[in-house]
């Protein structure tokens, strides 16, 4: 987290909980919870002997609950020069970690150039299809209503007899 707060904006780590306080999801967990639906947080640590040189947030939230898998997402941080040498581990790692939740897939938040290539996902992985998702900033509005009316629950219609 003293990474996080050195390299990213305040409002970084508070929008995504990525503060020591909330790092666990324990709040947002319970209130999910509430209302009958999951969602889950883990780290992956990568080490040099007992140094953590990098680590993987992975995260997970109900299938079909958004629609780009962003609850079913993994972010690599750096710690030390040598980070990228383990970000393939980490992959793997959280290849398991969601196959184990009987997920199909993931989402790699990519924040820094180079992570992408530096990852390894595009190797050994011949099943795993990579997408990207371009929205114009203007259209999101829009593309998000069609996507609520779409998917939001609808009373069941009972037809009425007209009475005579």
């Amino acid at each position: 987290m003293e990474r996080i707060a050195l390299t990213r904006p305040a409002c970084y780590a508070e929008a995504l909980d990525l503060r020591l306080e909330t790092l666990d999801l324990r709040d947002v967990t319970r209130a999910w919870q509430a209302v009958g639906l999951a969602r889950e947080r883990h780290l992956l640590v990568a080490r040099e002997g007992a140094k953590p040189v990098a680590v993987a947030v992975l995260e997970s939230g109900p299938p079909g609950t958004n629609p780009f898998g962003l609850l079913d997402s993994v972010r690599v941080f750096a710690l030390s020069l040598r980070a990228r040498q383990a970000y393939p581990a980490l992959m793997d790692g959280a290849r398991r970690w969601f196959a184990d939740r009987a997920r199909d897939g993931f989402t790699f938040l990519a924040e820094e150039a180079g992570d992408v290539e530096a990852s390894g996902l595009h190797d050994a992985a011949p099943d795993a299809k990579p997408s990207l998702w371009l929205i114009p900033a203007d259209l999101a509005p829009e593309f998000l209503e069609h996507i609520h009316e779409q998917t939001a629950p609808r009373p069941r219609s009972h037809p009425q007899k007209e009475l005579s």
